[in-house]
C-alpha cells in the first residue's frame, strides 16, 4: 500500500450475508495501517428504499482510524426515518474475525435523517491498546429478513502521550487539529460534532466540520446539510 494506490472493498461481517456491492474509493495509502473499509453503504436492494444520498461513515477510507477511547464514539449519515429503518446492529470483530462485542440493537432517533453517533456502552470491554479491530453499522429495513444496508471500517486505540496532553490542555490550540494530524480520526469528528450540538448557529463550529469531512483520508462522496442530531437509542445490549 505504500507504493500502489489502496482499493478500499468490503469484507462482509459473517454472520450476515452481504446485500449489494460496496462503494469503492481510492486513496494513496502512506502507512502500514492500510485497511479496507466499507465508508458508504450500498444501493438498496429489497425493501430497503431508495434515498438521495448513501448511509456513510465518517471515517477513514483506507486506513485504520485510532482513538484514544476505550470505547470511542463513532459518527454516520443516515438517510433513512425510523419508519423506513426499524432497527440497527452496531458490532465489533478482531483480526480473526471472532465478536468481541456482540450485535448491539438500536433505533434511530425521531428527527432523521441526519448524522447520529454510536458510541460503545460502559457494559461492554474496552479496547485494547494497539489492536485493529473491525466494526459493522447495519440498518436493517426489514428485521424479518437479511435486508439491510451497512458501512463498516477499522479502529485503533491508541495511548495519550504526554506531549498530547499537553497540547489539548493548551487553550491556545485547537483539539480537532491536533487530533487530526497524528490520525486520531474518531475522537476529532466526535469533537467537531459536539461543538456543532452545543452551537448549531456558530459558522465557524460549520466550516470546521465541512473542512474535516473533505480531509483527503475521508473525502466523502457527499456532505450532507442535514443536522447532527446525537445518537442512537440502544434497546438491547448484550
Amino acid at each position: 500500500c505504500i507504493i500502489m494506490p489502496c482499493l478500499t472493498a468490503a469484507t462482509p461481517h459473517s454472520a450476515v450475508p452481504e446485500v449489494g456491492a460496496p462503494h469503492f474509493l481510492k486513496s494513496d495509502c502512506q502507512t502500514s495501517n492500510c485497511r479496507p473499509a466499507r465508508q458508504a453503504g450500498a444501493d438498496a436492494r429489497g425493501d430497503c428504499p431508495a434515498v438521495d444520498l448513501p448511509l456513510m461513515a465518517l471515517i477513514p477510507h483506507s486506513e485504520v482510524g485510532k482513538t484514544l477511547s476505550g470505547r470511542p464514539t463513532f459518527w454516520f449519515y443516515v438517510p433513512y426515518s425510523p419508519e423506513q429503518i426499524p432497527l440497527g446492529k452496531f458490532v465489533v470483530l478482531d483480526e480473526d474475525d471472532n465478536e468481541i462485542i456482540p450485535p448491539i440493537d438500536f433505533v434511530l432517533p425521531d428527527q432523521m435523517p441526519g448524522f447520529v453517533s454510536f458510541t460503545i456502552p460502559d457494559s461492554q470491554p474496552e479496547l485494547e491498546l494497539g489492536q485493529d479491530y473491525r466494526w459493522y453499522f447495519e440498518l436493517y429495513c426489514d428485521p424479518a429478513v437479511p435486508n439491510y444496508v451497512d458501512v463498516s471500517g477499522w479502529v485503533q486505540r491508541v495511548d495519550m502521550t504526554v506531549e498530547l496532553e499537553n497540547q489539548l490542555n493548551d487553550p491556545t490550540r485547537r483539539a480537532d487539529q491536533l487530533l487530526l494530524e497524528r490520525g486520531i480520526w474518531y475522537d476529532a469528528i466526535a469533537h467537531l460534532a459536539n461543538l456543532r450540538v452545543t452551537d448549531q448557529s456558530n459558522e465557524s463550529y460549520l466550516t470546521d466540520w465541512q473542512s474535516a469531512l473533505q480531509q483527503p483520508d475521508i473525502a466523502l462522496p457527499h456532505i450532507p446539510s442535514d443536522p447532527i442530531i446525537g445518537s442512537v437509542d440502544i434497546i438491547s445490549n448484550p
